[in-house]
């Protein structure tokens, strides 16, 4: 075909290719859709008729675009693209339905029936075109050659015979295919091989490539790539000395296989007396599996491999083949999947936890049709997952709750926090100090930040007439108690204390706010230091006020445990009076640490002291926890802002945040403490937003029995330091 088809002629085609996803089998609207290419650059080359194509490529310079104009481009031998550098193959109009490169004809017989290869090339970008009806390959890359960056974006494949995209491999273990990605494309067969076609009519797959490196295939959609028997490659099959690969976000609807990595059988690749390895340091995450007469996803000769949040249904037919565990798979992760069907292992060794697998009817609005939402009966799946670092949004990039939900699909219900129904208490980690100088009577009130590679706590020291600050570090916390111990040298007063540290990005300087006692001032000063360098005590400022309790101070009570914390805009000041209240004050960031001002009543309740503050992370709420008095005990707020209002999570005795009645000691830790008082939790970093992840809470704490109290004054009370861990639900009763 010399030139191109006039768009009367090809109207029928083209409402074909529009409707590839009619009669109920459209992509779903929640599906992410592609992303349009910028405007292209450099030299443009546009092109209409077959010929004009095969000399664009001829000619396309380096950093050249070629443009297609809509209608179909009939080849009777590939478009190769050799030797090219930072090249745009696109369409003009930029839909794919409208510009149709086409081979032979899946019927024509001719294994060499490809549309186009790539070899040497460093960056090419294949976008908007559909690629129809050839008995080979629709699009070739040819590792072998070593081509790098290249991109394949928003493209259709339809009816493509043996593999919709083929990446060729050679034996040299030191040449593969540099840097790619295939992106918001769409595969779809309405046709099945003939009996004749290799492996009896078995031998097709959708995307089969082999020495990859660094190579991304995410957000497409595959249909109906079947072989004749059931039999068919996956949708998306790796391999061959392939490593760092990552398949995400694809819906794969009725496809003999989902996804591969790795394959039972040898391939003229392989390399002889070399350890076979076909896939390592691979993830396949948030993918949708649904049908396919073999198995969803199946791992063989891989390592190293995370397979995460994936949701599969299987249907009848080899039911169990949810997620294979094939042979040479070793080092390998299996969490988080939500599956109809099962999890088997066939010879290989994985980590499995965190997964569910069975029966799933009523887990879902219909998934075999494309609504993956989960029902309110899917209780299994619901806030059931493992928060991992590799998997923080789910297939439409929706933020994962702190609990997340198992599968591909994280639920659209608000993500909550619950205080947790049980603490584990360590053997005290930092105890009072024997010593000849500045004895030490108790450890109490630590802030603490894990920082280059150390923790870094800060703790009321009781010392003999007086109470300070006092600092240590250490890389363990079993060499907590251990470590050196160093007074600060901040304040001349008899009484400076309750320390909290953060460190400010506006300023680029750590800042520890505390409190401490002035003659003649109605109030405490709310008091700080700055320091560059938080691992050397000796470089923290002389204290300086935020508040002075001055005639200007605008504090209506004096109030102690002074907290900062910050959001976009303010950084607030939080403070109890020992009455019932906690109160609350702000400045502008810009001005911090002055301009405190605007002094109000953020929460009355039965609380006592020692109120914290912190962002949870990945929800859009506040968590305040708050000692009251007594047997000491924590209760805990929440709130949806730093200014709003404070919503009771856990307070009263008997259902506490974390106090006599949820606490117990850890295995082999002997029982020392009954009362759980100013503590803090450790924190997700060490900024001033003071950000705490709800799915790994650690809680630094003093402690001691509350019989000990009897017959002395609080200054008198032994405070040592422990830290609490939360038992998960599931172990709590054990």
């Amino acid at each position: 075909m010399n030139s191109r088809t006039p768009m009367t002629a090809l109207l029928p085609t083209l409402i074909l290719s529009s409707c590839w996803l009619c009669c109920g089998q459209t992509v779903p609207d929640w599906f992410p859709k592609a992303q349009s290419l910028p405007p292209p650059r450099g030299e443009i080359i546009r092109v209409g008729t077959t010929d004009e194509l095969l000399a664009a490529v001829d000619r396309v310079p380096p950093g050249g675009t070629i443009l297609l104009a809509d209608g179909q481009y009939k080849l009777l031998r590939p478009v190769v693209l050799d030797r090219k550098t930072n090249i745009v193959l696109r369409s003009a109009s930029g839909d794919a339905g409208t510009v149709i490169l086409s081979g032979k004809g899946w019927e024509y017989g001719d294994e060499h029936d490809d549309i186009l290869h790539i070899g040497r090339c460093a960056g090419v970008t294949i976008a908007d075109l559909s690629f129809t009806d050839c008995r080979s390959y629709g699009i070739k890359v040819e590792a072998e050659h070593a081509p790098k960056d290249v991109h394949i974006l928003n493209c259709r494949f339809r009816d493509i015979g043996v593999r919709a995209i083929k990446g060729s491999a050679a034996q040299d273990a030191d040449i593969c295919a540099v840097r790619g990605s295939v992106r918001g494309c769409y595969f779809e067969n309405t046709k099945v091989p003939p009996a004749d076609w290799l492996f009896g009519g078995d031998y097709i797959a959708a995307i089969d490539m082999m020495a990859l490196e660094d190579w991304t295939f995410s957000d497409n959609c595959f249909r109906n790539i079947k072989g004749r028997n059931g039999g068919g490659r996956a949708a998306v099959f790796i391999w061959v000395r392939s490593r760092r690969v990552v398949v995400e976000r694809n819906l794969i609807v009725n496809c003999d296989r989902g996804v591969a990595f790795g394959n039972p059988g040898k391939s003229t690749a392989n390399v002889a007396g070399e350890r076979l390895v076909y896939v390592s340091d691979g993830i396949i995450r948030n993918n949708f599996v649904v049908g396919g007469l073999d198995c969803g996803i199946e791992l063989w000769y891989a390592d190293r491999i995370k397979v995460l949040n994936n949701t599969i249904w299987r249907p009848e037919r080899n039911w169990n083949r949810g997620i294979r565990i094939g042979t040479g798979t070793s080092t390998t992760e299996i969490a988080n999947n939500l599956v109809h069907g099962g999890i088997q292992s066939e010879g290989g060794e994985a980590q499995v936890h965190h997964n569910l697998a069975g029966r799933l009817e009523g887990y879902f609005e219909d998934l075999p049709s494309g609504n993956p939402t989960l029902t309110p009966a899917a209780t299994g799946a619901l806030g059931q997952g493992v928060p991992l670092a590799e998997v923080t949004e789910d297939i439409r990039g929706r933020r994962r709750a702190a609990k997340p939900d198992l599968g591909a699909w994280q639920s659209d219900r608000e993500p909550d926090f619950q205080a947790p129904r049980l603490w584990e208490y360590s053997a005290p980690l930092i105890a009072p100090e024997v010593r000849d100088s500045n004895p030490s009577q108790a450890q109490k009130d630590p802030s603490v930040v894990f920082y280059g590679g150390k923790w870094h706590v800060f703790m009321t020291v009781k010392l003999p007439g007086r109470s300070a600050v006092e600092y240590c570090s250490f890389s363990t916390w079993e060499a907590a108690n251990a470590s050196p111990r160093t007074l600060l040298k901040v304040s001349d007063s008899n009484y400076y204390c309750a320390p909290q540290v953060f460190y400010f990005r506006p300023h680029q300087k750590w800042y520890l706010i505390y409190q401490m006692g002035v003659p003649g001032a109605d109030k405490m000063w709310v008091a700080y230091s700055t320091t560059a360098d938080i691992a050397d005590p000796q470089s923290w400022t002389r204290a300086l006020p935020i508040l002075d309790g001055g005639k200007d101070d605008p504090r209506k009570v004096g109030g102690l445990d002074y907290w900062i914390i910050c959001d976009a805009q303010r950084a607030y000041l939080f403070l109890t009076s020992l009455d019932g209240r906690m109160w609350r004050l702000w400045t502008r960031l810009e001005v911090f640490p002055r301009g405190f001002g605007h002094c109000e009543l953020a929460l009355e309740a039965k609380v006592f002291e020692a109120s914290h503050t912190y962002k949870l992370k990945g929800l859009d709420k506040y968590l305040t926890v708050i000692e009251e008095n007594g047997r000491r005990y924590y209760k805990a707020y929440l709130a949806d802002r730093l200014d709003g209002e404070w919503a009771a999570l856990a307070d009263t005795a008997d259902r506490p945040f974390a106090g006599w009645k949820n606490i117990r000691p850890a295995a082999g830790v002997e029982p020392w403490t009954d009362n759980i008082s100013h503590g803090e939790l450790v924190r997700d970093g060490w900024d001033e937003t003071l950000t705490v992840d709800p799915g790994n809470l650690q809680f630094i704490f003093q402690g001691m029995w509350d019989k000990d109290k009897s017959g002395r004054a609080y200054g008198q009370f032994q405070w040592r330091i422990g830290m609490l861990t939360p038992i998960p639900a599931a172990t709590a009763s054990k």
